[in-house]
């Protein structure tokens, strides 16, 4: 945007900053969807979107599972509910309503307006065609619980282990060159397997955010990923040129 422009390398690494993961990398797709003027959808839009995206792509396996979960539910067999990418075509994905869509529709941040979002989603995300929906609604949760739902959302919003640690590592290559050891992993699957162990679980059981958020070392683990915080890179800017200008008045 122009007013980002006249900043110099200091103010960009502090905007990088905001997004950049420990390997100091910028998830380039949360960055588009923060500087986008699009609102965070709630849990419930979210899951009503993915249930609509499979109904589209009549993916019936997802459209059978539980919508809502429960701290009861925990038991559910993590081999009965086999997520698989929820993959759309173009032609599929345009069919979809989503939440900024409709009344928010003209909305905009600096002059860009979320009339054209929905299209260049599909054409900065989609790979050989298609787009991975379920993926993209991560990018726009704003806090744990909504990254919960929307990885659980074929399961009533509880996650097996592998997927708990798919959801913390959101933003992991599918096959990183060079793994780091397990121990300057927070969130490694060790630790995590810990948490099952103290929770009481087994490999095949199930967890929801609030049981995960309600322990100790749960909590822990949520509050080392920072995927799902609101990174306000406007205001930082606003701040940065505040700033200038009152150096500028001294």
């Amino acid at each position: 945007p122009p007013p980002w422009r006249p900043l110099g390398a200091s103010a960009y690494a502090q905007l990088a900053a905001l997004f950049a993961s420990d390997d100091s990398q910028v998830p380039w797709p949360e960055l588009v969807v923060s500087l986008s003027p699009a609102s965070r959808p709630s849990a419930e839009q979210a899951v009503a979107l993915l249930r609509a995206a499979a109904a589209v792509a009549r993916r019936t396996d997802l459209l059978e599972a539980p919508t809502a979960g429960a701290d009861a539910d925990a038991d559910v067999d993590a081999e009965k509910v086999k997520p698989a990418p929820l993959l759309l075509t173009r032609e599929q994905y345009d069919s979809l309503s989503f939440w900024f869509e409709g009344a928010e529709t003209g909305a905009s941040v600096d002059g860009e307006s979320t009339v054209n979002l929905k299209s260049l989603l599909f054409s900065m995300l989609a790979i050989q065609g298609t787009l991975d929906v379920q993926r993209l609604l991560l990018y726009f949760c704003d806090d744990a619980a909504k990254a919960f739902a929307v990885s659980g959302f074929c399961s009533g919003g509880l996650l097996s282990l592998e997927q708990l640690y798919a959801t913390l590592h959101r933003d992991a290559p599918a096959a990183p060159p060079l793994q780091a050891p397990a121990h300057a992993d927070a969130m490694s699957r060790e630790v995590l397997a810990r948490l099952w162990e103290e929770l009481k679980l087994d490999d095949a059981q199930r967890v929801s955010h609030s049981m995960v958020a309600q322990h100790p070392l749960g909590a822990n683990l949520l509050a080392a990923c920072r995927a799902y915080t609101r990174k306000d890179a406007y205001g930082l800017v606003a701040s940065l040129h505040e700033q200038a200008n009152k150096a500028l008045k001294i």
